[in-house]
């Protein structure tokens, strides 16, 4: 159990962070649609920060098996439509996306080593929901930091090859 309550703090801490970088980049972004994205990545983060501390409470009572799995969305597959957002700034939008392909590997990483670590059948099942959620936010990522930066290396007028 001990074991598995450090696993729960750690992944709060680790939500936490991605909420406070999405907030930051959200209060940062120049134009109101990218605040908005951000802003809802960052309250996405804030929604698994909640379960895991729900998943936290149940494992201090014994009762993981009461943890209500009905009350957790599964990610949309549309979740973001980054190409719909205007960057006025292409130097700092790169920096966000690169920032945010790494954490959310990261977590993803953390996450997949959590589940080895616990032997409780309702902790894993929460840890594969939000897997997929940072699976998503990663492709997501992924793909826009990957159209940015061809942006770039357009606006500088040279190809990488």
């Amino acid at each position: 159990m001990d074991k598995e309550l450090k696993l729960l703090r750690q992944a709060i801490m680790l939500e936490e962070e991605g909420y406070e970088f999405y907030m930051m980049a959200s209060q940062n972004a120049d134009n109101n649609d990218s605040r908005e994205a951000l802003s809802e990545l960052a309250h996405e983060e804030e929604k698994h920060k909640q379960w895991l501390k729900e998943m936290h409470q149940k494992v201090k009572e014994g009762a993981t098996t009461e943890f209500d799995f009905k009350s957790i969305e599964m990610p949309s597959p549309g979740l973001f439509k980054w190409d719909n957002v205007p960057l006025d700034n292409i130097s700092k939008a790169l920096s966000v996306f690169s920032i945010g392909v790494k954490m959310e590997y990261s977590a993803i990483e953390f996450y997949k080593k959590a589940k080895e670590d616990t032997n409780d059948p309702e902790i894993e099942k929460l840890l594969d929901v939000i897997i997929d959620w940072e699976r998503k936010h990663l492709n997501d990522f992924q793909k826009r930091y990957d159209e940015l930066q061809q942006e770039w290396w357009d606006e500088q007028r040279f190809s990488p090859s």
